[in-house]
Parts: C-alpha cells; structure tokens; sequence
C-alpha cells in the first residue's frame, strides 16, 4: 500500500502569535511570581504558626503549672489543718450520728481549701474505715481503693504527691473488670498525696495522727475537661491535633476523647519528651508535620499539638491559585490589547505588502511593493523588489523551460501508456480471431479503431470524465469479448455532477486492466470489478474494487517499483503526480483471497 498525503501547513497570524507571546511571558512571571510568593508564604506561615501554637501551649502548661502547684500546696495545709486534726482524732467511725455529721464537717474543711479550683472533679480523703470528700461526677472511692496500684504507690512515695495519669477509676478500683469498654464519665487523673496528718502544738511540737494502721489517702481528681477547655481555645487549622501524654506514653488527654487512656506506641515521642520543650519537623504516616511540645514542671507530662503542613497552607494555595487565575485573566486581557494595537498599527502597511506580493504570486512580476514607515518593513521591501526583479529576469531561463519540460515528461509517459494498452488488446483481438470468433473480431477492431482516435489526439492531457469513461466503456467491451460472460461482472457508478469535470486522459484504464488480467486468476466466474467516482470535500474521489485474489504487502510495494507488469499502474500515478503534484493521493490496499481497492483522489478542476 502506497498512500501520498498533502496540504498546506498550518499557519498562525502576526496577532495571534503576538497574543501567544503575551500570554506565555505573562504566565512565566505569573507562575514564577507565585512559587515564589508560596515558598515565602509557606516559610512566614510555617514559622508564625510553630511560634505561635509553641508559645500557646507553653502559655496554657504554666497556667496549669499554678493552678496545679497551688492544689499541690493546699493539700499541705490541709494536712497540718488542727481543726482536721482534731476531727478525725475524736471522732469515732461507729457512731452513724457522728460520723454524718463528721461528712459535713469534713466536705466543709476540704470546700476551703480546693472549692476554689472549678478545674477539680472530686477531693477525696479516704481511710480504712471511711471516704470523706465532694465530687461533682459522681467520682466516688471506698475501701477498695487499698487493694490499688495507686494506693501501692503513694505508699511508696512516704508522703511524698505524685500525678496519676488519665484511668478508668471504677476498674481501679476493682469494680469493673477490665475488658468492659470504657465510658467518659470514668476516666480521670489525679493527684495522690499519702495524708500524714501532724498538729503542730502552741509549744511548736507535733503530734501525728496514727490511729490508722493503713495510711489515710488524699486523692484529688480531675476530668478530660481540665486540658480540653484549655487546649480548644487554641485556634489550630483542620487535621490538627493535641494531646498530652506521661513519659511512658499513655494519653492523659487527646483532641479524640476515644484515644484517652490509650498509649501513644511512637518512638518518636520519646526523644521529644527527652528535649523538654521545643518544634520539630516530622513525617508521620507520609504527612510532613510540624510538632510542638512543652513538658509540665507540675506533673512531668508533655502537651503536644500536630499541625499537618498541607493544612497550614490549604487556605494559602487557594487564596494563591485565585489570584492567579485573576492576574492570568488580565494578562489575557492585556495580551489581547496590546496584540490589537500593534497588529493594527502595521496592518495598514503589512498589507500593502501582501497585496504586492499576492500579485507576484500570481505571475505579475511588474509591480513593485513601495516603501512603508517602518524600518524593518521598508528592510523587507527592498528584498522583496530585489527578489521580484530577479525571477521576472529568470523567468523566461528557467519558468518556461521547467513547464515544458513537464509537458514533455506527460507526453512521454502517455506515449508509453498507449502502446502498452495497443499491445494488450492487440492479443485479446488475436485470441479471438485465431478461435474463430470473426464477428466478435470486426466489432472489437471498430471499438479499438475509436479508442485510438481517442488516444491519438496529443492536444490536451486533460479531458471531461464523459469522454474518457466512453472510452474506458470501449476498452470493457474488448474484455468482455476475450473473456467469458459469467466470469467477471464490470459495475461502474460516477456521480452525474463529476461528468463535465476535466481528468487526465486514461487514468482508470491501467487500473482496471491489472483487475481484469491478474484479479481473477484463481477462479472461473462470480468475480465483480466496481468502479465508483463521487465528488468529496478534498476533491474528485474515484475507486477501483475487486473482490479476486488479492495480493501481500510485497506485491502491493511492487506496484510502485520497476516491474514490467506493474508499468501500466506506476505509468499513472507518476503522471498524476506530474500534474497535481503533492495534492494527489493514491492508495493501494488488499488482502490476499480478499481482493483489491484502489482509490485516486484529485483535486476538483473546477478549482484549478
């Protein structure tokens, strides 16, 4: 298969190639501008925010720091408080009357001392006997609380007060088991203070309390509330979030309430806590993070807050891409404006310019293009009417010799066609008389006699379609002479209005041969040739369509080299080519056992 496509380039005008050049230079500072307005915004924004959320949670540690330093002070108090001292050494736990009235007695002395502090859930005092205290949520111990790990390590501390992180109270306690699922309501931390009770006397002695063979507890609770109305008055972007977490990891308090008294199992944490306070950066499940942390001198516990980094700077980007969208829109603006100008300034001139060389194009080499104000046009002019005077003066040398030359090169190839096409229908006409088929003889001379009448009038390459299809008509009646009726079926269908367009003489005639002569080759009959001719937008289309033996890529390739049985088929497309050059296509496709279709598209002469 051979396939010759043409047409002109596409061509882009002065204004819009102007306006491509305004547009491209404009986004190339748009796009520069913007990278460079986001690398900064993204270092002020990450640096603001790391400094700002540092110094946030730093705040919030200290205020908590106080209010846990004084509660941690007021439990001494408490402790050499006489009037306590005096109550719980009097009083007797036996006695119901006494003892109800010791509650009262007992919630009013520890009101004075923690009532003040709205972060604090509940105060409890508990002894073997007894539990005194107020608890606002229902936080409640009793003598169960001796048999907990909390009770084994204020025992341990000897009077010393340590912070308990975030636990489920009731399973502390022993009264829930410990797979039940945790509710709100049961989790808290505390302040654990083993109460070594002492009366310090007038004559500035003191005497302990040491009525209790286990060791009275105070046990001062605090709710998720206590860090949480601190930590979500921080103004932190979306996907961020904060915890606070002890030195083994296990959260006291976390911006996802299901995550409280978990563990946070990441070993990055642990160098963290080792720093005390500070930011980092880190990757964290593939998301680039800003971290920051402080450590509470009260309980040793470090407040940390995550920030992902695309969060930080979402609303950024968006801000970023609108007013790049806005500024690209009066770059097009502008772009458009000053393309418009310009273009309109040189127009006048530039067309000028056209115009004269249109008239050249044309073959009117005696005008000459005047000079313009502009220097880089008048540069233009003066080659231009430089190059003109050149081709009128080689006009004549070279122009005309070139057109004859070509004329002869047509007129040798149709020479060669019809001695070629004389010599095969010669045979078909010996076959016949020599089969003694004398009437159908004298007929196929008469038809021959005038295709050769036809074929001998040198005058014009070009003819109407009519008379070169009454001549191929001629040529089909020869073959249908030599061959029988039922062995090949010649259809033609040509569309009325391509009748009166001018062809070259003889184009179809080789292509229908090699149907006729080498098509059908493998069988007896049923074989069809169909020729078609339509007008279509490229041009005048004609096709050749067999449905006999077909033939490989390698036959196909063979119509176009130097074969002697293929002259007939390149013998045309060179002459076509000759004539219409590149805006002529010709193409060859088949298949073996599933014929052949040659299709020729010339331009419609009526444009010529």
């Amino acid at each position: 298969m051979k396939t010759i496509r043409s047409g002109p380039p596409r061509k882009i005008g002065l204004q819009t190639t102007l306006i491509l050049s305004y547009i491209l230079v404009a986004l190339t500072a748009l796009c520069l501008f913007a990278w460079r307005s986001y690398m900064t915004t993204e270092k002020f924004m990450t640096q603001m925010a790391q400094d700002n959320v540092h110094e946030n949670i730093t705040s919030k540690n200290k205020i908590l720091d106080l209010i846990f330093a004084n509660i941690r002070e007021s439990t001494l108090n408490l402790l050499v408080d006489k009037e306590l001292y005096s109550l719980l050494h009097e009083l007797d736990f036996n006695e119901y009357l006494e003892l109800t009235e010791a509650d009262k007695e007992m919630q009013e002395l520890l009101k004075k001392y923690f009532y003040s502090y709205p972060q604090i859930a509940s105060v409890a005092l508990v002894t073997e006997d007894h539990t005194f205290g107020y608890w606002k949520d229902d936080i409640t111990f009793d003598r169960s609380f001796y048999d907990s790990e909390i009770y084994r390590l204020a025992a341990r501390k000897q009077g010393g007060s340590f912070y308990v992180p975030t636990y489920n109270f009731n399973k502390a306690m022993g009264k829930k088991a410990e797979d039940q699922p945790d509710y709100p309501q049961e989790m808290i931390f505390s302040l654990v203070r083993v109460a070594n009770f002492t009366y310090i006397t007038e004559q500035f002695t003191t005497e302990k309390l040491d009525r209790f063979k286990l060791h009275p507890t105070l046990v001062i609770s605090f709710t998720d509330e206590t860090y949480r109305s601190e930590m979500e008055s921080l103004i932190l972007p979306e996907g961020s979030e904060y915890m606070v977490f002890d030195a083994d990891g296990r959260i006291v308090s976390h911006s996802n309430p299901a995550r409280i008294g978990t563990t946070y199992n990441r070993p990055w944490i642990y160098p963290l806590i080792a720093k005390d306070s500070g930011v980092d950066y880190l990757n964290i499940d593939g998301e680039n993070t800003i971290i920051s942390y402080d450590t509470s001198d009260a309980t040793g516990w470090v407040t940390m807050v995550t920030i992902p980094r695309s969060s930080l700077l979402k609303d950024v980007l968006h801000r970023i891409r609108n007013d790049i969208f806005l500024f690209s829109v009066l770059a097009l603006l502008v772009a458009v404006s000053l393309s418009v100008m310009l273009t309109r300034k040189f127009r006048q001139s530039l067309n000028q310019v056209l115009k004269t060389i249109k008239s050249v194009g044309i073959g009117n080499f005696n005008v000459t293009a005047k000079y313009t104000r502009i220097p880089e046009f008048d540069f233009m002019v003066d080659r231009f009417n430089d190059m003109s005077g050149q081709i009128k003066k080689l006009i004549d040398e070279n122009y005309i010799s070139k057109i004859r030359q070509r004329e002869s090169e047509i007129a040798i190839l149709t020479t060669q066609l019809n001695p070629h096409f004389l010599y095969n229908t010669l045979n078909v006409i010996q076959l016949a008389s020599l089969n003694g088929e004398h009437e159908k003889t004298e007929e196929m001379i008469v038809a021959l006699s005038r295709m050769l009448n036809y074929t001998a009038d040198n005058r014009k390459e070009m003819k109407p379609l009519r008379e070169d299809l009454a001549w191929l008509n001629q040529y089909i009646y020869i073959m249908k002479c030599r061959y029988d009726d039922d062995e090949f079926q010649i259809e033609c269908s040509i569309e009325e209005e391509l009748m009166d367009l001018l062809v070259p003489k003889l184009f179809l005639q080789p292509i229908l041969e090699n149907s006729i002569i080498h098509a059908f080759k493998s069988r007896d009959r049923g074989g069809m040739i169909a020729i078609t001719g339509r007008l279509a937008r490229e041009g005048m289309m004609f096709t050749v369509e067999d449905n006999g033996d077909g033939m490989s890529e390698e036959q196909v390739a063979g119509f176009f080299e130097n074969k002697n049985e293929h002259i007939g088929i390149k013998n045309v497309y060179q002459r076509l080519q000759l004539i219409y050059g590149e805006a002529v296509r010709f193409e060859v496709k088949s298949e073996l056992g599933r014929g052949t279709r040659t299709t020729i598209l010339i331009p419609d002469s009526r444009g010529a």
